[in-house]
C-alpha cells in the first residue's frame, strides 16, 4: 500500500467516525504516526484530501459496477440483482459520510453523485439491449425505467440506514422488484 492509499484509508475512516468537520491535519498524522511535514509532502491540504477521498470512494462504486457487469457466468437478471446490492450496500456503509459531504462541500457531493448516476447510466445501457433483444423483459419496462429504479438506490436517505437489517430489507425489496421486471418464462 502506498503512503497516499494509507493516508486516504485513514482519513476516510477518521471522517466517517468524527466528521468530515472535526479532522484535522493533525489527526490524521496521529492517527498514521507520521510527521506532519511527511503528510504536506503527499497531500497539499485538508481540502485536496478530501478531493482524494471522494475521489477514490467514485473509482470504487464505477470499478465494483463495472466488475459485476462484466461477469459471463451470471445472467444479466443476476447482474441486476449484484448490482442493486452492491449499490445499496455501498450508499448505507457511505451514507453519513455522503450526507456530511452534502452539507459541508456541495461541489464534491455533486462530482460524487454525477459518477455513479453516469457509471449507472453506462453500464445499464448493453445490459438493458441485452434483456430487450432476449425479450426477457416485460414490454412496459423501458430504460428509463430500469435508470429510474437504479439512480433511485443512491437515494437512500440516511435516516433509512440505522442498521445494516434495514440494508438487508432493501436489498430484498430490490430482489422483488427486479423480478417484477422479467417476463415470466414459466407460463
Amino acid at each position: 500500500m502506498t503512503r497516499l492509499e494509507e493516508i486516504l484509508e485513514v482519513a476516510c475512516k477518521l471522517y466517517y467516525q468524527q466528521g468530515i468537520k472535526s479532522v484535522s491535519m493533525d489527526d490524521i498524522a496521529e492517527s498514521l504516526s507520521i510527521s506532519k511535514k511527511t503528510l504536506y509532502n503527499t497531500v497539499s491540504n485538508k481540502n485536496e484530501l478530501l478531493n482524494l477521498v471522494t475521489k477514490n470512494l467514485s473509482s470504487i462504486f464505477i470499478k465494483s459496477l463495472h466488475d459485476i457487469s462484466e461477469r459471463n457466468s451470471i445472467t444479466e437478471k443476476e447482474k441486476l440483482k449484484h448490482m442493486a446490492k452492491f449499490i445499496l450496500i455501498f450508499t448505507c456503509e457511505n451514507v453519513l459520510f455522503i450526507h456530511q459531504l452534502k452539507n459541508t462541500h456541495r461541489r464534491l457531493w455533486v462530482e460524487l453523485e454525477y459518477d455513479q448516476h453516469t457509471a449507472i447510466l453506462k453500464i445499464m445501457g448493453p445490459i438493458y439491449q441485452e434483456l430487450r433483444k432476449e425479450k426477457l423483459l416485460k414490454r412496459s419496462v423501458s430504460k428509463d425505467l430500469l435508470n429510474f429504479i437504479f439512480l433511485g438506490m443512491c437515494k437512500v436517505k440516511k435516516d433509512h440506514l440505522n442498521a445494516m437489517e434495514s440494508s438487508q430489507k432493501r436489498i430484498e425489496i430490490s430482489e422483488l422488484l427486479i423480478d417484477g421486471l422479467f417476463v415470466n418464462l414459466e407460463n
